[in-house]
C-alpha cells in the first residue's frame, strides 16, 4: 500500500534532478561532471569574496527577508503547514542555519548588513536559498568553451543575462542539431547587484532549477522590496 510522502521524502525530492545525456563525444561526459562540480564550488566563492575585491557601497539599513514571494513562502511556514509536529523541529533547524549563513555572509563583506532565508512552495517540491547583502558583488563568469568544437548546442556552462539579472547555468549536453529540453538547463545561481546591494538565489531545487526566467523574476521582486 502506498503512503503520502513524508516531509523527509518531499525535502529529498526537491533536491533531486533529472539528467538528459545525449553526448556527441564519449569524453564529454567526464568533462560535464567536472564542470558541474566546479560550478557548485564557484557558487560558494562568489559570496565569500573579500570585501576589498568588491566595492562595498554599503549604505542603507538592515535587510528584512520577505515573508512571501510569488508562489513561495518561507521554508519554515511550508514545512510547518504540512506537519505541525515534525515541521516545527525542521523549521527551527533551517531557521538556525539561515541565521548562521547570514552571519557568515555579513562577515565576508566586512560587516555589511546581510540576510539568508530559505523558501519553498507549499508542497515542498521547489526550494531555494535567498541571500542579500548591502554591498556590490562582481557578476558571475565562466571560462570560454567552444560549443561547436564540442559538438553541442550549448556550452556546458554559461552566464545568461535576463534583464538586470545574471544567471550561472550548467547545461546538460545536447548534440549539435538537437533542441535542448527544458530540464537540460540547471541554474546554479542567479544574481542582481548594483548600487551597493546584491541579491542572489542559490541552490534552486525541484523544477525551479530549470527555470532561470522565473528565478530572475523572483530576484527582481526581492530587489524592489530591498532597494
Amino acid at each position: 500500500m502506498s503512503h503520502p510522502p513524508t516531509i523527509e521524502d518531499r525535502a529529498a525530492t526537491a533536491g533531486s534532478g533529472r539528467t538528459r545525456t545525449t553526448i556527441a563525444n564519449p569524453w564529454i561526459g567526464g568533462l560535464i561532471g567536472l564542470l558541474l562540480g566546479a560550478l557548485v564550488t564557484a557558487s560558494t566563492i562568489l559570496l565569500t569574496v573579500h570585501p576589498a575585491a568588491a566595492p562595498s557601497g554599503t549604505t542603507g539599513g538592515p535587510l528584512t527577508a520577505p515573508s512571501e514571494l510569488p508562489g513561495f513562502t518561507t521554508y519554515r511556514s511550508a514545512v510547518t503547514a504540512l506537519d505541525a509536529d515534525k515541521g516545527a523541529a525542521e523549521g527551527d533547524r533551517v531557521t538556525d542555519e539561515d541565521t548562521r549563513t547570514a552571519e557568515q555572509l555579513s562577515e565576508a563583506y566586512g560587516g555589511a548588513a546581510g540576510l539568508a532565508r530559505r523558501y519553498a512552495d507549499r508542497q515542498l517540491e521547489q526550494t531555494f536559498l535567498l541571500v542579500a547583502v548591502r554591498a556590490n558583488t562582481p557578476g558571475p563568469w565562466v571560462a570560454y568553451q567552444d560549443a561547436a568544437r564540442l559538438g553541442l548546442v550549448r556550452a556546458p556552462e554559461e552566464v545568461r543575462r535576463i534583464g538586470e539579472v545574471s544567471c550561472l547555468i550548467a547545461n546538460q549536453p545536447t548534440n549539435a542539431g538537437g533542441t535542448p529540453a527544458d530540464d537540460t538547463v540547471n541554474v546554479v545561481l542567479c544574481q542582481r547587484a548594483a548600487r551597493g546591494l546584491t541579491v542572489q538565489i542559490r541552490y534552486p531545487g525541484g523544477d525551479l532549477r530549470n527555470r532561470p526566467e522565473q528565478i530572475a523574476e523572483l530576484i527582481d521582486t526581492v530587489w524592489s522590496q530591498l532597494s
